[in-house]
C-alpha cells in the first residue's frame, strides 16, 4: 500500500499527566483539507493556507505551552480544545488508515480560532 500525506484542520486538546511525559491527544474532530503523495506538497499546501490568513508556521511540537500562529501569544494546550494544522503521513485503507508520522505545522489559540469555528467553512483555511 502506498504512503500518502494528509493536511488536516484538527480540533484537539493535550491531556498531560506530567510536564515531562508525552500527552494523550484528544481529537474532538478533524477535517481533511488536502491530500498528496509527498511530504513537500503537503507542507507547501499548509504554508499557502497559512499565508491566506496572515498566520505563520510555528512547527509546533507537543508541549504544555505553545505559540499561536496568528497572534503569537503563548497558550496552554491543555486548557480546552484548540485548532491545529497537522500533516499526517498515512498508509493503509481510507477506512482504516495507519498513521506513520505527524507534523504539527501550526497551533491556534482559542481567541484567534474558537473550537466551534470551522476554519474550512469560514474559508480561512
Amino acid at each position: 500500500m502506498s504512503t500518502r500525506f494528509v493536511l488536516l484542520d484538527e480540533i484537539q486538546c493535550c491531556i498531560w499527566s506530567s510536564a515531562e511525559s508525552v500527552p494523550e491527544i484528544d481529537i474532538a474532530r478533524g477535517y481533511e483539507l488536502y491530500r498528496c503523495a509527498d511530504q513537500g506538497g503537503a507542507m507547501a499546501a499548509a504554508l499557502k493556507l497559512l499565508s491566506t490568513i496572515g498566520a505563520k508556521a510555528t512547527y509546533a511540537d507537543v508541549r504544555p505551552i505553545e505559540e499561536c500562529a496568528i497572534c503569537g501569544a503563548d497558550f496552554d494546550t491543555s486548557r480546552g480544545h484548540h485548532h491545529t494544522l497537522t500533516v499526517s503521513e498515512e498508509s493503509g485503507t481510507e477506512e482504516c488508515p495507519q498513521v506513520l508520522n505527524v507534523w504539527y505545522v501550526a497551533r491556534f489559540c482559542q481567541s484567534c480560532c474558537p473550537p466551534s469555528d470551522d476554519l474550512t467553512v469560514k474559508g480561512r483555511l
